[in-house]
């Protein structure tokens, strides 16, 4: 009698469990900076990777700081076998979503490439549970102390051929925060990035990240004067525009750049909001962009 009562909780522990797999709801997303544009409505999407994974995704979408365009993973299902570590699948995910764009994201106009495309998603993930159907999920083992956020480029050469390659890492924290029992994959390393192959064709680039090697917006974050340096940058007269993570522009100066390669220009951040500010960068033929945090 024992037994069969032992038997009978051990069958009620393992339906209740299913139970709450198959309830597994979709994790938010994770929202790294200008926390004044949300995230849409989560998406739910069905393809094969490259790898022959097959897998359904929910995903959402959003303008950020009226500069970015981000795609938030939230959740993945693998329907059916799929041998591809988790940090594999999901950039072939990532590459798919932006490769067949069904977020509605601005395109790159022929010959040039475009790097303001950005991904979020929690830092590790885990494949140890199922849902009713006998599916993996694959979910964020927990938000951690930060997002994942990767920005990649996203081209169109002259014969109307759309590439797609990670291009930089803006969080990127090699640390997973695991609970117990479960198995997680850092996702957030990026070790493969690839190098641009545009087949010979004549690509430029027509918006681009400003790297820590040219410019420094210090300090940032910033509580009241800040100083922006460039260095790299085509010579001659630019304007440096401060936007708001909702779009507003509040702060427009003119950055001369010398010949060679270097400006500087101090804004006083007093009057602006406490937050993720966008800060773009044009001479009218080229466009750069950065972000920093106000603080108070």
């Amino acid at each position: 009698m024992v037994r069969i009562l032992s038997l009978l909780a051990v069958l009620v522990v393992i339906t209740l469990s299913a139970l709450n797999v198959s309830a597994q709801g979709v994790p938010p997303p994770c929202v790294p900076d200008c926390f004044g544009n949300p995230f849409g409505p989560t998406q739910k999407i069905v393809f094969t990777t490259p790898g022959g994974c097959t897998v359904r995704v929910w995903y959402s979408w959003r303008i950020a700081c009226g500069l970015y365009r981000d795609l938030a993973i939230q959740k993945i299902e693998i329907l059916g076998s799929c041998g591809q570590p988790s940090s594999m699948l999901m950039d072939d995910i990532t590459e798919h979503l932006f490769l067949t764009n069904p977020m509605g994201f601005p395109e790159p106009d022929t010959a040039e490439c475009d790097t303001l495309y950005r991904v979020t998603r929690g830092q590790c993930w885990r494949r140890d549970t199922v849902d009713c159907d006998g599916d993996t999920l694959m979910l964020p083992c927990s938000s951690g102390p930060s997002c994942c956020l990767v920005r990649y480029e996203v081209c169109l050469d002259s014969a109307g051929t759309k590439t797609v390659r990670p291009f930089a890492a803006e969080v990127l924290i090699d640390t997973c925060i695991v609970p117990p029992g479960a198995t997680c994959e850092n996702v957030c390393t990026v070790p493969h990035y690839k190098a641009p192959s545009h087949s010979g064709a004549t690509i430029s680039t027509k918006h681009s990240s400003i790297g820590a090697s040219s410019v420094r917006v210090i300090p940032n974050p910033v509580s009241s004067d800040l100083t922006v340096a460039v260095r790299g940058l085509t010579p001659g007269v630019w304007t440096a525009t401060v936007v708001t993570s909702t779009g507003q522009s509040v702060v427009t100066e003119v950055l001369i750049v010398n010949a060679s390669g270097i400006g500087e220009i101090f804004i006083d951040s007093r009057s602006m909001a406490i937050g993720t500010h966008a800060l773009r960068l044009t001479n009218g033929s080229e466009s750069y962009s950065s972000t920093f945090v106000v603080s108070r």
